[in-house]
């Protein structure tokens, strides 16, 4: 028996090596019928066979799990919001609103009116301009010139230009105080769009009363951000 260590010939029936006392290993019979492992054609076989079936269930099944649950989430999101389609606009507003309108809130110009049943003094309306503007910043000027000769009283807060959706427009955030009535007030956010210059103008107003303004801001914001013209 040969050394691994130092190449010496021993008696085949030695243990240690005569020459360096190194443990003798006798080398094991290889049969027509052993398996002999080839490590390069293991590298060969493909990743997904070396997986095992466990694997394979948790591999296919996590990506299905995670899209029924975004498509669930999306589903709960959109549940939350109704869309208005009509008469050349589209918005988004509360699914808790309904677009009935009241008898005072039909005027020639309206196009769209949404509101909280639950409470009509929390209201959205779209109107369409129809007087001649020839340009947006003449509707800004007709706007404040309109409500400085209301009997109401009007209250300037901020004003500003804006863009949605790709549309040109000015923002207003005001009160008013009625005259009749019981001398309510309201504290509002409305928007001038510009659909074609010198022709179009929509005017998109978010109305509630003064003390729930902070409130209902964030749902005007979402209702007038998705505004378009179709």
């Amino acid at each position: 028996m040969k050394c691994t260590d130092c190449g010496t010939e021993n008696p085949e029936d030695a243990q240690f090596c005569l020459e360096c006392g190194s443990k003798l290993e006798k080398p094991q019979k290889i049969s027509k019928d052993t398996p002999i492992k080839d490590k390069d054609s293991e590298k060969k076989v493909g990743w997904w066979k070396r997986q095992t079936q466990t694997s394979k269930i948790l591999l296919i099944s996590i990506p299905i799990i995670l899209i029924i649950l975004i498509a669930a989430s999306a589903s709960l999101l959109n549940s939350d919001t109704k869309s208005f389609s009509e008469n050349g606009i589209y918005f988004s507003y509360p699914s808790n609103w309904t677009e009935k309108q009241p008898a005072y809130a039909v005027t020639l110009d309206t196009v769209a009116y949404v509101y909280d049943p639950n409470d009509n003094s929390t209201v959205f309306t779209v109107r369409k301009l129809g007087i001649n503007l020839a340009s947006l910043s003449d509707a800004v000027n007709q706007f404040y010139s309109s409500n400085q000769n209301s009997t109401n009283v009007f209250s300037h807060i901020s004003d500003k230009p804006v863009t949605i959706n790709g549309l040109n427009g000015h923002e207003f955030i005001y009160t008013i105080k009625y005259t009749y009535g019981l001398g309510s007030e309201t504290k509002d956010k409305a928007v001038i769009i510009e659909k074609t210059p010198g022709q179009t103008y929509y005017f998109l107003i978010g109305e509630t009363p003064t003390q729930k303004y902070d409130e209902l801001q964030p749902t005007f914001d979402k209702i007038i951000n998705s505004f378009k013209v179709q």
